[in-house]
C-alpha cells in the first residue's frame, strides 16, 4: 500500500436518495468533502444535508454533462430493483451517459458500484445465486451493468468498479472483505459498499480495478486469490469526524 490521497475537491454523485447512494452522500459530508447529488426528484433529496442537488435524469445525457461540470470525481450508485416496463434499465444506458460526462468534464476519478453477477463473476456464482437472479427475472439487469462495466473500463478514466455481494442495511461493524483476485460470494451491507466507494477516491492502488465487496462474515465463502487493502484504511464512521 501507499499514502492514501487528498480527496477530491467536489464528488458527484449518482443516486444519492436512498440506499448506497445516501450512504455515500453521508460519509462525505462526514469527512467534510464537498458533494453534489444528481436526482430525479429533488423533493426526495430533502433529507441529504449540506449537498448540492442538480435534477436531472441520466438517461439524458445533457443531464449527465450539466451535472458532472466543475467535479473532479464521480461515485455512481444507480441501479434498477427490477426491471422496468416502460423504459429501458439505468444501468446500462445512464451509467454510459453519466462515465462520457465524467470524461468530458475532467472528472477522471470514476467509481462505479456495480454487482457481483455482472461480467465474468456470473460464470462462478454459486447455483442458487443464479436461480434467484433468473427467478426474478434480473439477467436484463445483469447483461446492462456487464455492459456498462466494459464501457467504464474502455475509457480514459481513473476509474474503479465494486462488485458488492447481496445488499443488506445491517450497520457496518467491521472493515469489509476486499478482493481483486479472488472469489468472494454472500451479503454486503449498504454502509459497507459506501464506505469502500469512499475511500476508493483516496486509494491509488484501487485504480483501474475491479473489487468484490462482502462483509468480513463472508470470510468463509472465499477462495482463490488474496484479500485486498485499499490505501485508505478502514475506520468507524462517527456523525462528527471532521475531515
Amino acid at each position: 500500500m501507499s499514502e492514501p490521497l487528498p480527496f477530491p475537491n467536489k464528488v458527484l454523485i449518482a443516486s444519492a436518495t436512498r440506499g448506497v447512494g445516501a450512504q455515500v452522500a453521508r460519509r462525505l459530508r462526514q469527512l467534510g468533502v464537498p458533494s453534489r447529488a444528481l436526482v430525479r426528484d429533488p423533493a426526495r433529496a430533502a433529507d441529504l444535508g449540506d449537498v448540492e442537488i442538480v435534477p436531472g435524469d441520466a438517461m439524458r445525457a445533457e443531464d449527465c454533462r450539466t451535472a458532472a461540470e466543475g467535479c473532479d470525481a464521480v461515485i455512481c450508485t444507480m441501479g434498477e430493483r427490477k426491471v422496468p416496463r416502460d423504459r429501458p434499465p439505468v444501468d446500462g444506458d445512464g451509467v454510459i451517459n453519466l462515465a462520457d460526462a465524467a470524461l468530458a468534464a475532467g472528472a477522471r476519478r470514476f467509481v462505479l458500484v456495480s454487482t457481483l453477477g455482472a461480467g465474468e463473476s456470473w460464470n462462478w456464482l454459486p447455483f442458487f445465486v443464479k436461480w434467484y437472479f433468473q427467478a426474478l427475472r434480473l439477467r436484463p439487469i445483469l447483461a446492462e451493468k456487464t455492459r456498462s462495466d466494459d464501457h467504464v473500463r474502455s475509457l480514459d478514466l481513473d476509474w474503479t468498479i465494486l462488485w458488492p455481494g447481496g445488499l443488506t442495511n445491517r450497520p457496518m461493524r467491521a472493515a469489509p472483505l476486499l478482493t481483486v483476485d479472488g472469489r468472494a460470494g454472500g451479503m454486503t451491507s449498504r454502509q459497507a459498499v459506501a464506505d469502500v466507494a469512499v475511500r476508493c477516491l483516496a486509494s491509488a492502488n484501487a485504480i483501474g480495478r475491479t473489487i468484490i465487496v462482502v462483509d468480513p462474515l463472508m470470510r468463509f465463502m472465499f477462495s482463490r486469490g488474496g484479500a485486498f487493502d485499499l490505501d485508505a484504511g478502514w475506520q468507524p464512521w462517527t456523525e462528527n469526524q471532521a475531515r
